[in-house]
């Protein structure tokens, strides 16, 4: 799918679920985050340093299938607890400064030392 059509996929989801082998930073991620879906992954790079286990995600160690499969039975039995971790994800997305505010601080940033180096 294109580009374009990724987001809203997330947004019909009920559950995310990255099962990744291998990762340090996630584009993807960080589109799920806006779609305030509780999240499946597994325990490593981004994943582990941002979401924390059982408020945003359930954070499973690589290949262990039994620890995902029961992760998922968990949120597919629990309405609540998926609306519960849902609205937990969304307020984390928030808390994570946009593209565009990064680049105004950093822009600030600059011309601040521009100034104090004149």
């Amino acid at each position: 799918i294109g580009e374009e059509e990724v987001a809203p996929v997330f947004h019909q989801s009920d559950i995310i679920a990255m099962p990744y082998r291998e990762i340090d930073a996630s584009g993807v991620l960080m589109v799920c985050l806006s779609a305030g879906k509780p999240i499946i992954a597994t325990r490593i790079g981004l994943f582990a340093e941002i979401l924390e286990e059982g408020r945003h995600a359930f954070l499973v160690p690589l290949e262990d299938v039994q620890l995902l499969a029961k992760a998922l039975e968990t949120l597919i039995e629990s309405p609540q607890l998926r609306q519960q971790m849902g609205l937990n994800v969304l307020e984390l997305g928030r808390s994570i400064p946009s593209w565009d505010d990064i680049a105004i601080k950093t822009s600030d940033l600059y011309e601040s030392m521009s100034r104090k180096a004149a």
